[in-house]
């Protein structure tokens, strides 16, 4: 289209396409310049802020110097925040000794049960076993003093026949 060699009669030329597209164009400068219109503004404010905030905190500076400063309290403060962070800390990990030995004495306590319950049951048995042993003794001694009476019933009957 743009090529001078390829010509187009009148009513062919795209008289409608180059209106279109220079609408198009036209309405897309005008907003690039809204936009930019709008950023120089923007820009402009920030500008604006930017040397409020300057003139703030130089008459922040001046208002300190008159009054004694007020750097040595912010200075006193950040010493006293940084004292509260370290004992904060400290407590802080104290608490977490705490915690481990607490933890620690609970899963000893856990182990301790578990092996009362095991050697109470080991007693238990044993006594029987020992209660059953004691039990054969007695018998197996009464049987013999039973025997021995016996023996000296019948040699004293012996003597006498």
């Amino acid at each position: 289209m743009l090529e001078p060699n390829n010509f187009i009669p009148s009513w062919e030329d795209g008289g409608e396409e180059s209106n279109e597209v220079s609408a198009a164009l036209r309405k897309l400068r005008e907003d690039y310049d809204k936009i930019r219109r709008d950023a120089l503004m923007k820009d402009e404010q920030l500008l604006q802020i930017k040397a409020d905030i300057k003139k703030a905190l130089e008459e922040e500076k001046r208002v300190s110097k008159d009054t004694g400063g007020s750097n040595a309290d912010i200075e006193k403060s950040e010493a006293e925040l940084c004292h509260l962070k370290k004992t904060h800390d400290f407590q802080k990990m104290e608490q977490m000794g705490f915690n481990y030995m607490l933890d620690r004495m609970k899963r000893d306590l856990i182990s301790l049960n578990l092996s009362i319950n095991d050697l109470t049951e080991s007693l238990r048995s044993k006594n029987q076993i020992s209660e059953d042993e004691i039990s054969k003794l007695t018998t197996s001694r009464e049987k013999k003093l039973q025997s021995r009476f016996r023996l000296d019933n019948l040699m004293l009957q012996l003597e006498r026949d």
